[in-house]
């Protein structure tokens, strides 16, 4: 298996438990499954129209909820979502943890088939129903990653820097 080096950046916002990444991508994935552009424009349209946001699990555990998901858009290399931990939630703390660690990155989605087709030994997924989005620690696409983590403590770094710049600067 070919591997990719991906940088996970930490932002520096005040939106703690917040991340964005791309969640379900459009290449073949290691159980060979790939999913067509536009299968997810129905399940897509749907939750729009109910203003649920889609379940973040840890790990596709149904019994471990730990935050929602928003698409932010369906892109040529597939979904990008913005995701927000629960922070009430013990482990959605431990989660963000991990995530500002660099240890977890990965994400994947629970999903139903409603339309596929085998192309030789791949599954070609043309429509299916999005059920949740899961971090994970080894996600079946590998670019299927978390890409910035937003952490307030960064945020308050910042802020404090900037103090330290502006007492220099009238002679404090």
């Amino acid at each position: 298996m070919d591997h990719i080096e991906r940088k996970l950046e930490i932002k520096e916002l005040s939106e703690k438990g917040a991340f964005q990444g791309l969640l379900a991508t459009y290449g073949v994935d290691q159980g060979m499954d790939r999913i067509i552009r536009g299968a997810f424009t129905k399940t897509l349209a749907e939750r729009k129209s109910t203003g649920r946001p889609l379940p973040l699990l840890w790990a596709h555990d149904r019994h471990q909820p730990i935050g929602t998901l928003e698409i932010v858009s369906d892109t040529a290399k597939g979904l990008e979502v913005k995701g927000q931990l629960l922070l009430d939630v013990r482990r959605a703390v431990e989660t963000y943890a991990l995530l500002k660690a660099k240890i977890v990155s990965g994400l994947s989605i629970g999903f139903q088939v409603v339309k596929e087709k085998m192309e030789g030994s791949v599954r070609l997924l043309k429509e299916i129903n999005l059920m949740e989005g899961s971090l994970v620690l080894f996600p079946m696409a590998d670019d299927a990653r978390v890409s910035v983590v937003k952490s307030e403590d960064e945020d308050l770094d910042g802020v404090l820097e900037s103090v330290r710049g502006w007492r220099k600067s009238i002679g404090n």
